[in-house]
C-alpha cells in the first residue's frame, strides 16, 4: 500500500464552498417536467446524436446547472472525446448550447460516471480519462474549461485493465477504480494539479479489482467487473486508509451496480456463455449469497450493516446483458444492451422487471444493432444512451410529469452512531437525481447540537451527497446533519417535503 504521510488539513478560506452553491454561473431551463401523451410513453420523441451536435458513443447523461451534459467516446477505453451541453426544456425538441471536440476532449473515456462540487465561486466536474483523470470547469456550458489531465501511473489505458473505469468524489478527495491497477485516492484541493496520495492494491481490498465504486461518508463500496468478480465494503473513517469490512468473492457475471439506500444493485451479464438465440434456463431462486442464478439478472443486496453484506435476490431474466444502473424512486433502470429494463425495488417479496423496452417493429428503440448499456432517469423522461455510436434516445417514462419530492434515503455515520471519526464525512442518498443549483450550506449542513454549522465541502453525484467538514471535527461531540424542508431540489423542481436531521457523537 502506498500511503504517504497525511497531507495539511484544508483550512478555512481555502477551498471557500460551504458558503456556495454548486450551480453559480450561466444557469439553464432545467429540464421540461411535461405531460404526455399514451401513445409517446415509452417510445422515442427525440434524439441526441451527430445530427444535432453529440457524435460518437454515448454513457451516462447529466444534468448540470440546468443544463444537459453529454459526453461522447468510442466504446472499449478508446477516448477520442467530445462534450455537449443541450437545452431541453422542451425534450422534444433538444438544443444544443455547445460542442467541443479538440485536443483537451479527445482524452475522454466512456463517463460511468460525473463528479460535481465548486471551487472558489467555480463548478467543477470530475471525469475519467484514457489513463488518469480530467477536471473541468463547467461555471458556462458555452465556454468549459479543462483545468487539469492527469494520469494516473501504472495506468496505460484499456477496457478492463489499466483504466480508470469509475470515480466517486468527496471532495477534496476522489476515489478511483483502477480495476488491476488497485484504488487511487487523488488530492483535489488545487483542481489545476490534482496529488495522488495513495494507491491501494487489489490484495489490500479483499482480493477484489476495485471498477464500479461509491464513497457515502465514511462508507466505500467497491465491485469488480466482468470476468473479475467481487464486491467489497470498506471503512473510510480515515479517509486515506481504507479498511475491509466484508466482501463477496463471486458474484456472477455482474458488470456494473449502483448504490442507493440500503441496497446495492447490480446487472449481471451471460453467466452461462449462451449461443445468440439460445433461450436461459428457467429462472432459480438465489443458493447463498455466493451463487446467482444463471441469467442475465437484476441483483440486489443489503448493506444496512456494511459489516454483513446480505444478498436479498434476482429480478428473474431482464433482457440481454448486464449493462449501467440508475435509481428513481425505488425503480431500477438498467440498460441491458440490446434493451433496457426497470425493476421494482419496493416489494418485500421480490424485484419484478415492471417493463423491458427493446427495438422491435413498434420503434419503442429505433436501432436493433445498438448497444442500450445506459439507461438514466431524468424527471419522467428515460435517456437510453448507446455507446456504440448512436447517441441518446429521450423518452417519456408515464404520461404525468414528475411530482414526486426526494427524500433522504439513507446517512453515513448512522442516525445514533458513536465513537466516529473525528475525521469523519458525512454522506447521504437521496431517492431522485437532484438539481444540483439546490444544493447549497443552507439545503444540507452540519454543526454542533446548539451551535453555528461547520464549514464544509459539499459534492454530488448519482444521487449521493457527501460533505466534508473542513476542520477536524471535535472531540466527544455530538452532531447533527439537517436537511430543511423545501431546499433540495430534484430534476422535476419538486422539493423535500420535511426536514430531515440525523446525530452522531465523535470519539472522546
Amino acid at each position: 500500500m502506498t500511503c504517504p504521510s497525511r497531507p495539511t488539513p484544508v483550512r478555512s478560506g481555502t477551498l471557500l464552498l460551504a458558503l456556495a452553491t454548486l450551480g453559480v454561473a450561466a444557469e439553464g431551463p432545467g429540464i421540461g417536467n411535461l405531460t404526455y401523451t399514451p401513445h409517446e410513453v415509452l417510445t422515442v420523441i427525440s434524439q441526441i446524436n451527430e445530427t444535432n451536435g453529440a457524435p460518437s458513443g454515448h454513457s451516462l447523461v447529466a444534468m448540470h446547472n440546468g443544463w444537459l451534459a453529454v459526453i461522447g467516446s468510442k466504446d472499449g477505453g478508446k477516448g477520442d472525446g467530445h462534450l455537449s451541453f443541450f437545452d431541453v426544456s422542451d425534450p422534444r425538441k433538444p438544443v444544443l448550447v455547445h460542442h467541443q471536440y479538440d485536443a483537451a476532449t479527445r482524452n475522454l473515456r466512456e463517463a460511468h460516471t460525473i463528479g460535481f462540487t465548486t471551487w472558489k465561486g467555480r463548478s467543477l466536474a470530475v471525469l475519467q480519462g484514457m489513463a488518469g483523470i480530467q477536471v473541468w470547469d463547467w461555471s458556462d456550458p458555452r465556454a468549459p474549461a479543462l483545468l487539469s489531465d492527469t494520469p494516473l501511473p501504472p495506468m496505460k489505458g484499456g477496457d478492463y485493465g489499466q483504466t480508470p473505469w469509475w470515480t466517486s468524489l468527496q471532495f477534496p478527495y476522489l476515489y478511483v477504480g483502477g480495476l488491476d491497477t488497485g484504488l487511487h485516492i487523488v488530492d483535489l484541493r488545487d483542481p489545476a494539479k490534482p496529488v495522488v496520495v495513495a494507491r491501494i492494491p487489489p490484495a489490500e481490498l479483499g482480493g477484489i479489482l476495485p471498477a464500479t465504486l461509491f464513497a457515502v461518508g465514511n462508507l466505500l463500496v467497491a465491485m469488480a467487473v466482468e470476468g473479475n468478480r467481487g464486491l467489497v465494503t470498506l471503512s473510510i473513517a480515515d479517509p486515506l486508509r481504507p479498511m475491509v469490512l466484508d466482501r463477496i468473492p463471486q458474484t456472477g457475471k455482474a458488470y456494473a451496480g449502483m448504490f442507493n439506500g440500503t441496497r446495492f444493485v447490480m446487472a449481471s451479464k451471460n453467466p452461462l456463455n449462451l449461443a445468440k438465440g439460445e433461450k436461459p434456463p428457467e429462472p432459480q431462486p438465489a443458493m447463498t449469497r455466493d451463487v446467482l442464478a444463471p441469467y442475465n439478472a437484476v441483483h440486489v443486496y443489503d448493506l444496512t450493516h456494511p459489516e454483513q453484506i446480505v444478498y436479498l435476490g434476482n429480478s428473474g431474466p431482464a433482457g440481454g446483458q448486464g449493462g449501467y444502473v440508475a435509481i428513481q424512486d425505488g425503480r431500477a433502470y438498467v440498460g441491458m444492451s440490446t434493451n433496457f429494463a426497470l425493476v421494482d425495488l419496493t416489494r418485500p417479496d421480490g424485484f419484478p422487471v415492471l417493463t423491458q423496452v427493446k427495438p422491435g417493429k413498434t420503434a419503442a428503440l429505433p436501432n436493433p444493432k445498438a448497444d442500450y448499456d445506459f439507461c438514466t432517469p431524468l424527471a419522467n423522461l428515460i435517456v437510453s444512451s448507446s455507446d456504440h455510436g448512436d447517441g441518446s434516445y429521450l423518452l417519456p417514462a408515464g404520461t404525468d410529469p414528475d411530482r414526486t419530492p426526494p427524500a433522504i434515503n439513507r446517512v453515513i455515520p448512522a442516525p445514533g452512531a458513536t465513537q466516529q471519526a473525528r475525521t469523519s464525512r458525512v454522506g447521504l442518498t437521496v431517492t431522485d437525481a437532484l438539481d444540483n443549483r439546490s444544493l447549497t450550506s443552507a439545503t444540507v449542513f452540519l454543526r454542533p447540537v446548539g451551535g453555528a454549522p461547520v464549514e464544509a465541502a459539499l459534492s454530488y453525484q448519482t444521487g449521493i451527497i457527501n460533505l466534508s467538514p473542513v476542520e477536524a471535527l471535535a472531540a466527544g461531540t455530538t452532531y447533527e446533519l439537517v436537511v430543511p424542508a423545501g431546499g433540495l431540489r430534484d430534476l422535476g423542481g419538486n422539493a423535500v417535503a420535511t426536514t430531515f436531521t440525523s446525530r452522531f457523537t465523535t470519539a472522546p
